[in-house]
């Protein structure tokens, strides 16, 4: 069941890419795009979220954050609560990538299966968009 959860994590997480972009983006409020943002909420619920819950077994995601560089690079993590049979595992997932930015419009490029995202900016929130599912973060 652990590698089933994972799998399910990884398939949510893909949703938290971000990229960088232009000399020197900036968002609506005219500040920085560059620095880190701390996830706020997926498909609008709160953190911690119940990412699956299975009779006493659930996985939940507990925080994450992406960081945009100014060289265009960005890292993201994810960390996981996993209780299984009353044990408890915390794991925390790191990928990173590319953005670029136009705008307040960020693009992002992701190795592997993470495939592009767009994202954009509004003041300190950065709002990624997977699939339809918003994930929100804020600086």
């Amino acid at each position: 069941m652990r590698r089933f959860l994972k799998m399910v994590v990884v398939v949510l997480a893909s949703g938290l890419l971000t990229a960088c972009g232009e000399d020197t983006p900036t968002g609506t409020n005219g500040t920085s795009i560059f620095g880190t943002y701390a996830l706020q909420t997926i498909l609008g619920e709160s953190l911690p979220l119940i990412a699956l819950e299975e009779g006493d077994d659930k996985l939940e995601i507990t925080a994450g954050s992406i960081r945009l560089n100014s060289d265009d690079t960005y890292s993201r993590s994810l960390t996981t609560r996993l209780t299984q049979s009353g044990n408890v595992t915390t794991d925390v997932f790191t990928v990173a990538g590319t953005f670029t930015a136009n705008g307040s419009t960020l693009q992002f490029s992701g190795s592997g299966d993470e495939g592009p995202f767009t994202g954009s900016i509004s003041g300190n929130t950065l709002t990624i968009i997977d699939e339809s599912r918003p994930f929100v973060y804020r600086k």
